[in-house]
């Protein structure tokens, strides 16, 4: 039982040494493929970072830890007008009526309320 320990306890010291010598092989490896990729011109690895396995697992990863997407665009209240007025436009005869040109403009009245100005457009008989 003694020369098995014997050779157990040798075997675990080899193996120690090996592993660290695989670990300094490992790194004289990975700077030299540095090395080459710096001659050769090729852009640098990536800086090593976790996979995310562990967070992904976790309660508070399923718990809806997404942010809600930022709006992006005009605001969606310019579409409907709570209240739209017709600004009438001194046209000079012979004009003759084009449409009209929108405006909203956000007002406080006690509520919140979205009128939409319209002007008259004419073209002229001169143009």
């Amino acid at each position: 039982i003694e020369a098995l320990e014997a050779d157990n306890r040798k075997l675990r010291e080899e193996n120690d040494q090996l592993r660290i010598e695989n670990t300094r092989l490992k790194v004289d490896n990975q700077l030299l493929r540095d090395e080459i990729a710096r001659l050769k011109n090729l852009p640098p690895r990536p800086p090593f970072r976790p996979s995310g396995m562990d967070q992904a697992t976790s309660d508070k990863a399923v718990a809806g830890s997404r942010k809600p997407a930022r709006r992006r665009g005009p605001k969606g209240d310019t579409r409907s007008a709570t209240r739209e007025e017709v600004l009438p436009a001194r046209a000079p005869p012979g004009s003759r009526f084009k449409g009209y040109k929108d405006c909203m403009v956000r007002d406080l009245v006690v509520r919140a309320e979205v009128v939409r100005y319209r002007r008259e457009c004419w073209v002229t008989p001169e143009g």
